[in-house]
């Protein structure tokens, strides 16, 4: 069976991680091709769950680990999980109302109703 992809993100190196089968990894480099790691994201990302739906590295120099609606912010320095959560988008400083989209949508769908009575 062909493999899944989970994940695929650069380091600050400029290696690159292909994520698969959810607890698989395998590094390598663009140019010029080449493998030079794989196995377990265990053995190289400790504390990273094997479900990660997502992943990549972020201008502050983390790399952001998802599963799911779990974020994982981690440290390839360090190679610590420096911090964890559910994720909302104001965790990257994206404002978002607290209103859920549903919420938005019944309102709007009010005020186009309320102007055709």
């Amino acid at each position: 069976a062909d493999p899944e992809i989970n994940a695929v993100f650069q380091t600050y190196s400029g290696s690159t991680f292909l994520f698969f089968d959810n607890d698989s990894y395998i590094e390598f480099i663009e140019n010029p091709q080449q493998i030079i790691g794989r196995g377990r994201i265990s053995d190289v990302f400790p504390g990273i769950p094997k479900d990660i739906t997502s992943a990549f590295r972020y201008i502050d120099g983390h790399i952001y680990f998802f599963s799911h609606r779990t974020y994982y912010k981690y440290n390839e320095f360090t190679r610590i999980i420096s911090k964890a959560g559910q994720f909302m988008w104001n965790l990257f400083d994206i404002p978002c109302p607290n209103t859920s989209l549903l919420n938005q949508l019944k309102t709007l769908l009010s005020k186009v109703i309320s102007v055709y009575k």
